[in-house]
């Protein structure tokens, strides 16, 4: 999950995030497993956005990629996705048993400079991620990224972004990159949510409104954006992967897309695209 951090002392999700087992067990200051981080046993904090000052961690990256979003950008992303489950408390993620890569590139102002998510792309390739989860993106985009994006794909790394929530057809990246399973937003009703983006690059939607998640200083609360609805298509992925593991990026989009379920019209529409996803359907393929 690239975003703005994760809250790693959240109750509920403990269990859910990724260990660097080498640094964690070897010796303080010392780049233990040589991938070039000293330190990184939570993940990485790749913000270095001069331009976006804020009164968090936004210049120096570092070891501590905590989540100082507001009540938790990343923190409720990654509670969709993984949050544990029975454990007597809070929420149950889309798939607990999944375990999220906490890489943060977002400041606490919720801005990701292009090069942060670049440098973030290639800590989670170098590392080992399957499935990268980019609910962020803009109406413009680089070379730069759309070429690191590209490499990323050709990795094998499967990229879900949100289709943004600007209720227009306006192309928003990096979701709208051909390399990107490409998620917007239904509703409680099954319609597609009024804020949620649609046009020519939209794969499928997943609910996103009012979507109960884990939130920073150990709360919940209550969400809703295409943000969110990406999640859960990463999740179902990772669901897909633990079956099918050697699977690559073309044939998870296949499968999200064969099994959604029509909520607009038959077949594939700029509204919906393929329609809403079905975990379980997903996983029966």
């Amino acid at each position: 999950m690239i975003d703005t951090g994760i809250d790693y002392t959240h109750p509920d999700l403990q269990g859910s995030l990724w260990i660097n087992e080498s640094e964690r067990e070897g010796t303080d200051g010392v780049d233990d497993d040589h991938n070039g981080f000293i330190d990184d046993s939570l993940g990485w904090d790749f913000t270095d956005a001069p331009r976006f000052s804020d009164g968090g961690d936004y210049i120096d990256p570092d070891n501590d990629p905590m989540d100082e979003y507001g009540s938790g950008h990343g923190t409720q992303i990654a509670g969709i996705i993984a949050a544990q489950a029975n454990n007597g408390i809070g929420i149950a993620g889309i798939g607990p048993d999944l375990t999220v890569m906490n890489i943060r590139a977002g400041t606490a102002g919720g801005y990701l400079e292009e090069d942060d998510v670049a440098n973030a792309l290639i800590y989670a390739i170098d590392n080992g991620a399957k499935i990268v989860n980019m609910s962020f993106g803009d109406i413009a985009l680089s070379r730069f990224l759309k070429d690191i994006i590209y490499y990323a794909y050709q990795q094998g790394l499967i990229i879900i972004a949100s289709a943004g929530n600007s209720g227009n057809d306006e192309l928003h990246y990096p979701s709208g990159l051909p390399e990107t399973i490409s998620v917007g937003a239904s509703d409680k009703d099954d319609n597609k949510a009024g804020f949620s983006s649609y046009g020519s690059t939209i794969d499928c939607v997943a609910p996103g409104n009012e979507i109960i998640s884990t939130a920073v200083n150990g709360k919940y609360n209550s969400v809703s954006g295409t943000s969110f609805s990406a999640p859960i298509v990463s999740a179902i992925a990772g669901l897909i992967l633990t079956l099918h593991p050697d699977m690559n990026p073309e044939r998870i989009r296949n499968i999200l897309k064969t099994s959604s379920d029509d909520i607009l019209y038959h077949g594939w529409d700029q509204y919906t695209g393929s329609g809403r996803v079905s975990a379980l359907k997903a996983v029966n393929v």
